[in-house]
């Protein structure tokens, strides 16, 4: 999902991106969510192994705490830029 920067078209190291990115939350927050979007209850146990299989898959995770998305934004970015053979490319978690 994450491509040159952008997750899903929208770049990840600006102001703007942060109001999407709740919708990348942990499990609980997942669930609900899906659920009060009146998702049936197969779709909510596909996007909960979708994530878990996601979360195997890729060990990188970055905790957002109680850091500034700013500061966690720069973060990513500088990480997904870093990184041998990425080419702004990898895979990335957040929590």
């Amino acid at each position: 999902m994450l491509d040159d920067g952008a997750l899903l078209g929208v770049p990840i190291a600006v102001p703007e991106a942060a109001p999407g990115w709740p919708a990348y939350d942990p499990d609980e927050v997942r669930q609900d969510r899906l659920r009060d979007r009146g998702s049936p209850p197969e779709w909510v146990e596909e996007a909960m192994t979708d994530a878990a299989e996601g979360r195997a898959l890729i060990p990188t995770v970055f905790h957002s705490g109680r850091e500034d998305v700013a500061d966690l934004a720069a973060r990513i970015l500088s990480w997904t830029r870093d990184r041998p053979g990425a080419q702004g490319r990898p895979g990335i978690r957040a929590s």
